[in-house]
């Protein structure tokens, strides 16, 4: 879950038919770390939250993710940050004096089991 409890959320981009199923790129989204109520507290809230993620994520069509990356052929996963922990934390609010949570490494796992179910 993110750092407010909310969903991890990822957007997959499956290989077309005439491109490379057995190719992957998976792209974790960057944005910081918090350590402590205040820290988290003062980030952007799309940072901590999914909330507001889109149902769609719209990419740059030249970008590594967009409709003419040289990566096009390749299954492409974008996993958005709000975890505030680098994709390594893996402890609940209920765990912590912070009252935060922060499960990158969990939000992780979990996509890549999803998709490999997929």
């Amino acid at each position: 879950t993110c750092n407010d409890g909310s969903p991890g959320v990822y957007y997959w981009s499956p290989a077309p038919s005439d491109g490379k199923p057995h190719s992957w790129l998976v792209f974790l989204q960057g944005g910081g770390w918090c350590w402590d109520a205040a820290s988290c507290a003062s980030r952007v809230g799309d940072l901590v939250s999914s909330a507001h993620y889109p149902s769609l994520q719209v990419n740059d069509m030249y970008g590594i993710l967009g409709s003419l990356s040289p990566v096009r052929g390749f299954n492409r996963v974008y996993i958005r940050h709000c975890s505030s922990d680098a994709w390594m934390g893996d402890i609940g609010a209920k765990a912590t004096s912070a009252g935060v949570n922060w499960r990158g490494a969990r939000i992780l796992r979990a996509t890549l089991r999803h998709l490999a179910e997929a």
